[in-house]
C-alpha cells in the first residue's frame, strides 16, 4: 500500500465512521427535537465542513487511481492539501470528535442544563441522568487561580464541571497545575468574567466528589 493509500485508508476510517455516526444521530433525532434546539447543538453546524473533508478525501482518491505511473510523487503533495484542510478547520473537527463521544449526541429529552450553550472547545457531556445531574470533562483546560494567602496566581486544570439544575448549581471540579492541591468550587460562568465559591456545606461537597468519582470509575 502507497503512502496516500495508507493516510487515505486511515482518515476514512477515523473521521468516516465519525461522519456517518453523527450524520445518522442528526437524522434519527430531527424528527422528535424543534428545530430550533436541535440547530443550537455544535455538530449540526459542524457537520457540513466533515462533509466537506470526507469529499475531499474520495476526490484526491480519485486522482490517485488515474495516475498509477508516477503518481506516488503526488503523494505528499496530496497529503499536505488534507492536512491543510483539518488545520484551517481544526477547532471544528476538532469538536465533532468530541461531540461523536457526547451523551447529548441523540438525546430528545427537554433539557434544562447548559448543553451545547455552555460547551466549550474540547469538552463532552460524560454523564446525564436527564433530570438532575449533569457531568462535563475537559481536554487541557486551565484556570488561574489567586492564592491570597501566598500572594500568588496557580494554574489549574479543570477536571470537571458538575451541573445540579435541582438547586440551580454548578461545580467545578480542579486539579493544581504545578501544585499539589485540588480543589472543589462552586461555579458561576459569565460572560465577561468568572466567580467561585467555597463549599461550605460538608454533605453538598461530598456528594459532588462522590458523582465525580462514579463518572471516573467507568
Amino acid at each position: 500500500m502507497g503512502k496516500l493509500s495508507e493516510y487515505i485508508s486511515k482518515e476514512k476510517e477515523r473521521y468516516g465512521s465519525i461522519y456517518s455516526d453523527i450524520t445518522y444521530a442528526i437524522n434519527e433525532i430531527e424528527p422528535f427535537i424543534d428545530s430550533k434546539i436541535l440547530k443550537q447543538r455544535k455538530y449540526t453546524t459542524h457537520i457540513p465542513i466533515l462533509s466537506k473533508y470526507m469529499s475531499l478525501i474520495d476526490s484526491i482518491k480519485a486522482d490517485a487511481g488515474k495516475e498509477k505511473f508516477l503518481g506516488f510523487l503526488k503523494d505528499d503533495k496530496s497529503i499536505n492539501v488534507l492536512e491543510n484542510y483539518k488545520n484551517d478547520h481544526y477547532g471544528y473537527i476538532y469538536q465533532l470528535e468530541k461531540c461523536h463521544k457526547c451523551e447529548c449526541l441523540k438525546c430528545t429529552k427537554e433539557c434544562s442544563f447548559d448543553s451545547c450553550l455552555g460547551c466549550r472547545e474540547g469538552s463532552q457531556v460524560v454523564s446525564c441522568d436527564h433530570k438532575a445531574t449533569n457531568v462535563v470533562f475537559f481536554d487541557s483546560f486551565v484556570i488561574p487561580l489567586n492564592n491570597d494567602s501566598a500572594g500568588v496566581v496557580n494554574d489549574y486544570e479543570v477536571l470537571a464541571v458538575i451541573q445540579d439544575v435541582s438547586v440551580d448549581k454548578r461545580y467545578i471540579l480542579l486539579d493544581g497545575v504545578d501544585i499539589d492541591n485540588k480543589l472543589v468550587l462552586y461555579y458561576y460562568p459569565g460572560i465577561s468574567s468568572t466567580t467561585y465559591g467555597e463549599i461550605t456545606d460538608e454533605h453538598e461537597f461530598d456528594n459532588v466528589i462522590s458523582i465525580y468519582q462514579s463518572i471516573e470509575k467507568e
